[in-house]
């Protein structure tokens, strides 16, 4: 059974190996070893580009200011929000209006926002503070929405495959390795091949503006 996490599937990497489908031989070790890019892929992002939401979830993330909620820096994007609520840890939360937040990058990249712009931080839709209080310098939001991506991204699954492949053929010249004439020994080479990490780059966690 595939792992939630996975993004791409055996079948595409033995499509992209030209595999007929009576070779199965290595379907085992073809499975784990998607996981385990999946993983890597994931980390390497810097967001969860997996499982893909169905449903609607609350997330906590925490507002550090500046009128900007990060969710990647929560490792998530959303397809959709439907609901801010600032201070949620206290006991008195303040749930936002519709109009009170914008999501962003706008127009959505893949159908996904990565961040919230809040022009009003620390006005009243935040709930007052009193004369001469100064916010606290971080606060906890819950945000409800649909986390996660419509679907995998195509590239995404192709350079998922590539490194299965790469890690299958244990060709270590595709690698991005240094050579340290201290020890005059090959150092270990990096998780994901170069290339595939200069075509994820895109994906990486970036600052809101």
């Amino acid at each position: 059974m595939a792992d939630p996490v996975d993004l791409c599937a055996i079948d595409d990497v033995r499509a992209y190996r030209q595999k007929p489908d009576s070779d199965t031989d290595q379907d085992g070790v073809v499975a784990q070893l998607i996981t385990a890019a999946s993983r890597a892929i994931n980390t390497y992002c810097g967001i969860d580009i997996t499982p893909i939401a169905t449903l609607a979830e609350t997330h906590v993330f925490v507002y550090r200011g500046g009128g900007t909620l990060s969710l990647a820096a929560g490792r998530k994007v959303a397809q959709s929000v439907t609901s801010v609520v600032m201070d949620s840890d206290t006991a008195s939360p303040s749930a936002l209006s519709s109009g009170d937040w914008q999501l962003r990058p706008k127009p959505a990249r893949d159908g996904v926002y990565r961040w919230i712009r809040i022009p009003g931080a620390g006005t009243a839709a935040f709930g007052p503070h009193k004369p001469g209080e100064r916010g606290t310098a971080e606060r906890e939001a819950s945000v409800t929405g649909l986390f996660g991506y419509p679907e995998i991204p195509a590239d995404v699954r192709h350079w998922a495959v590539v490194t299965v492949c790469e890690w299958l053929d244990r060709d270590v010249s595709s690698f991005s390795r240094t050579f340290s004439l201290d020890e005059a020994r090959l150092e270990r080479p990096e998780a994901l091949p170069s290339a595939v990490r200069a075509g994820l780059a895109h994906y990486r966690q970036v600052s809101a503006p």
